[in-house]
């Protein structure tokens, strides 16, 4: 009875402490819910010890029946393995085999003691010596191994690279390796401690291997990383020339309306002066009629941030979006002018892009900003067709074919954190909410008032 117990013990040992690992870096794509899975995971385990305690309570254990039996249950484990795993064949392939080096590297040191007690300590239960040694070893080499793969290989794995599909090759052979000096060796050599030697200069440098093959994928992943950001870069570089652009046109339609304006003063007081009275009252009524469109209509007191707003509502015009604003901060804020139309004129993209995906007659966007206090608060929210798509909680652009995430939202994330703000996104079934908060530098709060009452001053207080 003591021996099935052990049998049992050493199985239980010898499988799930690897499947632990095999499992833990895939937790978040598991086809199963997790407790689905440790459950159907504990029916394969019970269907195998009770088959082992049967065969052995019988008689009918031989080595070459437990040579067969744990090879079958082996493929069963991994095939359902990679059935319950959702994620890149090769990626599962790579941490497979790495648990499987493990396995053999453990168990392999297990059976060469167990030998030796054979030789040493013959009344020893079968697998005793075993199953402490392998105790001992999990608590000796199991947390680095677990660190090894928690802070190594799993930020490896979000690397979505071709090199996957031949990197998994070594690991490969170091099992075809050890399976087949394995098979090579008598029983008189096992026990011998050279053989024990060898095992752990073999491991050492199987170890060392993975060390070099894990930091070159790191050195793949951070020049990944780098092409993203360079990319990222430029596409931020050139929506702010286009912004700027935007803001040069808009600063050169003001300055010929100033200037057109003095030349409309002296004509209606050329009027004036002539008693022209009639041709006056045609002249006021033209000129109101110019601009009386409701585009030219100021929607802020803050010149630039009118001009980004003026733009995408004539955007939204021409899509047939409805444009509603409520905005209330001063002529000048202090933040960047830059940075308040980067923000302005990226999300008001977003949303017009995201408004297209619905009939016309059911975009809308509504715009809030307003000063509040040390805090600019902004909130904008638009109707879209409900399709979003995620990748470990980071919201992916369909501009960016679902790749990524929105050079529009990262530039204002990084806008948010140079001011100590936050950027919120809130989809709902049918509407897609932005919020984003700023904290005013606080060397320029004290000057705010004192700005305001110049800019009208210098205006004659007209906005």
């Amino acid at each position: 009875m003591i021996e099935i117990i052990l049998a049992c013990v050493y199985l239980i040992l010898s499988i799930v402490p690897f499947s632990i690992l095999r499992y833990y870096p895939f937790l978040k794509n598991l086809r199963l819910p997790l407790r689905a899975t440790c459950l159907l995971y504990t029916i394969v385990l019970l269907s195998e010890l009770a088959g082992m305690g049967l065969l052995r309570y019988y008689g009918l254990w031989s080595s070459d029946i437990y040579s067969a039996y744990r090879f079958f249950f082996a493929i069963a484990f991994g095939v359902l393995s990679f059935w319950l795993i959702k994620a890149d064949f090769f990626k599962q392939f790579f941490v497979y085999t790495m648990t499987v080096t493990y396995v053999i590297f453990v168990c392999g040191n297990a059976h060469f003691f167990e030998f030796l007690g054979i030789v040493y300590w013959e009344e020893a239960p079968d697998l005793l010596i075993a199953n402490l040694v392998i105790i001992l070893e999990l608590l000796l080499t199991g947390p680095f191994v677990f660190r090894f793969l928690k802070n190594r290989v799993i930020p490896l794995l979000e690397l979505d690279s071709p090199v996957w599909k031949y990197i998994w090759t070594l690991p490969s052979m170091f099992v075809v390796g050890s399976f087949l000096f394995g098979s090579e060796l008598k029983a008189d050599v096992i026990w011998n401690w050279r053989y024990l030697a060898y095992r752990m200069i073999a491991s050492v440098v199987v170890m060392i291997s993975y060390y070099i093959l894990v930091k070159i994928m790191e050195q793949t992943r951070q020049n990944t990383v780098l092409q993203e950001k360079i990319r990222t870069s430029q596409e931020v570089l050139e929506m702010q020339r286009q912004h700027y652009q935007l803001l040069t046109n808009r600063i050169q339609e003001a300055r010929a309306i100033r200037h057109d304006f003095h030349h409309h003063l002296l004509a209606m007081q050329a009027y004036l002066n002539g008693r022209q009275y009639e041709q006056l009252t045609d002249y006021l009524s033209q000129y109101a009629r110019e601009f009386s469109s409701p585009s030219q209509a100021p929607l802020c007191r803050h010149y630039l941030a009118d001009a980004v707003l003026q733009h995408y509502q004539s955007q939204a015009n021409e899509q047939g979006c409805e444009f509603h604003t409520f905005i209330d901060i001063p002529p000048q804020v202090s933040i960047s002018d830059l940075d308040l139309c980067i923000v302005l004129g990226n999300l008001l993209e977003n949303a017009l892009e995201g408004s297209r995906r619905v009939a016309q007659d059911e975009q809308a966007l509504h715009l809030h900003l307003k000063q509040q206090g040390d805090m600019l608060l902004l909130t904008l929210d638009n109707r879209f067709d409900g399709n979003l798509h995620y990748r470990e909680g980071t919201l992916l652009s369909h501009k960016r074919g679902g790749a990524a995430e929105g050079i529009g939202l990262q530039s204002v994330r990084a806008i948010a954190e140079k001011y100590h703000g936050v950027l919120r996104v809130e989809p709902s079934a049918k509407l897609f909410k932005v919020s984003v908060m700023l904290t005013l530098p606080p060397q320029e709060r004290n000057t705010k008032n004192t700005e305001i009452e110049q800019e009208n001053r210098r205006t004659g207080g007209l906005d």
